[in-house]
């Protein structure tokens, strides 16, 4: 175990013990207000992309049924005579 001058302790590469002085006298990364927009943004994200992902099906396979005639390799499986 190594010891800094600064009184924290190393222990294989990783801080083992800081000194208490270090802990009292450190700032908060994020403030408050950060931190409540933050967890606003993370629940509307949620319903954003349920939203998103809702889809009309009818419509979908109203368009899918119109956009078949005019794929060259889909007509080739498509009987014309509705069979």
């Amino acid at each position: 175990m190594l010891s800094l001058n600064d009184g924290t302790s190393i222990l294989k590469g990783g801080i083992l013990a800081m000194p208490q002085s270090t802990l009292t006298t450190s700032k908060p990364i994020f403030t408050q207000e950060q931190l409540a927009a933050s967890i606003r943004a993370t629940v509307l994200l949620f319903f954003s992309l349920h939203t998103a992902i809702v889809i009309d099906l009818d419509i979908l396979h109203q368009n899918i049924l119109l956009a078949l005639p005019s794929d060259p390799i889909a007509t080739k499986h498509i009987s014309t005579d509705g069979q």
